[in-house]
């Protein structure tokens, strides 16, 4: 859910993706997605509406022998957000770099900003840092990295294992060079959905989905944030996952948020076209 999902919600989005394939090592992918938004204070009865739009470009092709290149651009007018990555890299069995303006070991936890999980996100997936010029290696299943943000030095590392994905980042920030970064680490089940984050200015966040009964189609989430210890989201609710003829992903749910003491429901429509 986006950053602000907190604001329980009637939601529509709509996403189509484009795949392309011209040769075997190239690949395109084409995105556009659409978020309608609104909710009802249950106190005043007062309905916010919020609209967003984002469309971008992934191109991925093999340049010679093991050397690819992958570059994504997308456009979320709402927000005056430009997403740009253009990055190269090489991998082998167990061992890969890349170097460039590109999406960052900790930025890849959550999901990519050109997808329906990346456009709607929980708080606790909006927090780590997104992508920004470096290089970034990896061996077997952690990656590491040296980055360059706002012309701060920024270093990242991430382990992988099965179930369980966590990451560190630290950057300086000021004048005196005080260290600053976070930690966000997440669980991924068949039927459980769990991700943290901690930042050094002293904020938290969780993002939760569990599906309680194994033969259920309805999950129970919740969206909780913590700044400055102060609880700033605290969204509750249902979600059933949609069984729709075409569709990759669709979504209705239900709940309360109790920082607004709002009530509504989402409606989260995907679309998938292969070529």
């Amino acid at each position: 859910m986006k950053a602000k999902v907190s604001l329980l919600i009637i939601a529509f989005l709509s996403i189509i993706s484009l795949q392309v394939k011209s040769q075997d090592s190239t690949r395109i992918n084409v995105y556009t997605g659409v978020v309608g938004s609104g909710f009802i204070q249950t106190e005043s009865g007062y309905l916010t509406k919020l609209a967003n739009v984002r469309v971008g470009v992934r191109y991925k092709e093999k340049i010679f022998g093991r050397i690819i290149y992958d570059g994504r651009i997308g456009f979320d007018p709402g927000e005056n957000n430009v997403i740009f990555y253009s990055a190269f890299k090489t991998e082998w069995k167990n061992f890969g770099i890349s170097a460039g303006y590109q999406p960052t070991p900790v930025s890849e936890i959550r999901p990519t900003p050109l997808s329906v999980d990346g456009q709607f996100q929980f708080t606790a997936e909006a927090m780590p840092p997104s992508g920004t010029m470096g290089t970034t290696v990896n061996y077997k299943n952690i990656k590491v990295g040296f980055y360059v943000r706002n012309k701060k030095a920024e270093y990242q590392i991430v382990y992988r294992h099965k179930i369980l994905t966590v990451g560190l980042w630290t950057n300086t920030v000021d004048s005196i060079k005080r260290i600053v970064g976070g930690v966000t680490s997440k669980i991924e089940l068949p039927y459980l959905y769990a991700m943290t984050s901690f930042t050094a200015n002293n904020q938290q966040a969780l993002a939760l989905s569990i599906r309680p009964i194994k033969e259920s189609e309805y999950n129970a989430i919740w969206d909780l944030a913590i700044k400055d210890k102060k609880v700033t989201s605290n969204l509750v609710g249902v979600m059933k996952f949609l069984k729709v003829k075409n569709l990759t992903d669709a979504r209705f749910g239900m709940g309360y948020d109790f920082i607004t003491n709002s009530i509504g429901a989402f409606l989260l429509i995907g679309f998938n076209y292969k070529e």
